[in-house]
Parts: structure tokens; sequence; C-alpha cells
């Protein structure tokens, strides 16, 4: 079952909205929808931000050169 929902928008949004739509020829009430639908279907994936804070913290001595870790790494990797 369908509800009726009201938005306010600005005047040059709507104009816009109407004219991608007649282009496009779909209704705006479709695009609203499938909007709606799109962001509550990514609502529950969590996001790159909350992923990175949830990571533990690397075990590196603070006066380690990286760089240098980063070279001597990647060429025990190739075998060098």
């Amino acid at each position: 079952m369908k509800k009726v929902l009201q938005l306010t928008i600005d005047e040059s949004l709507y104009t816009s909205v109407n004219d991608f739509a007649s282009k496009h020829h779909v209704k705006v009430d479709d695009l609203v929808e499938n909007y709606f639908k799109k962001i509550l279907a990514n609502a529950h994936k969590p996001n790159i931000v909350t992923l990175i804070d949830q990571l533990e913290p690397p075990e590196l001595a603070p006066n380690n050169d990286l760089k240098e870790l980063y070279y001597q790494n990647k060429s025990n990797l190739n075998g060098l």
C-alpha cells in the first residue's frame, strides 16, 4: 500500500527534477521512492571510517623508520 508524502523543496530544484523525470519517462514519485530504497539498503553497511576505527593499532616501535621497513618488506616479498 502506498502512502502520500508531501515534500517542500526549492522551486528551481523542483523544476529540474520535473524536467529530468519527463526526459527519462518516469514519475517524480518513482525517483523519490527509489532514492529512499537505495539509502535504506546501504544504511546497514558499515562505512570505511567505522571499519578503520575498529582496527587494532599495529605493533611498531615508535622509533622505527617506516620508510625503511616498507622497502625491507617489499624486497623480502620479491625475493631480493
